[in-house]
């Protein structure tokens, strides 16, 4: 069995994988969440800098988060990660704000224990040896 979000997710963490893997770094954006939209600038300060169209809340038809990012889906098939930590201390101030302007709620998929055992391992391997 898949849902949208779960299959979303999977989408994203290949994704991610591959970007990392690559080497070349995460492509960077600049979001500006205004009062009815979000303006979102493709490469800010660099020579292909871009200022793609809106995406108004009334446009998102889901939202979803895991422990790192805040998904913005404005379709099924696609969708903007946010990172967690450039909110700092506000995450949850941002989370009340886009349920508000959307009407939704972020579905957050909850780990199951062999998945967090997993991560765990995933973490431990790649950790300096301890004597």
């Amino acid at each position: 069995m898949t849902s949208t979000y779960s299959a979303s997710n999977y989408r994203v963490r290949k994704l991610l994988e591959q970007i990392q893997s690559s080497g070349s770094g995460f492509p960077s954006s600049r979001y500006l969440f205004e009062e009815g939209r979000i303006s979102i600038i493709y490469h800010p300060g660099k020579k292909d800098e871009a200022q793609l169209d809106p995406v108004f809340y009334s446009d998102l038809v889901r939202l979803g988060e895991d422990g790192r990012f805040f998904y913005l889906f404005p379709h099924e098939s696609g969708g903007y990660c946010v990172p967690k930590e450039a909110f700092g201390e506000k995450k949850e101030a941002f989370r009340r704000f886009i349920e508000e302007k959307t009407g939704q709620r972020f579905y957050r998929r909850r780990p199951s224990p062999l998945q967090l055992v997993r991560e765990w391992l995933k973490r431990r391997a790649s950790e300096p040896e301890h004597l």
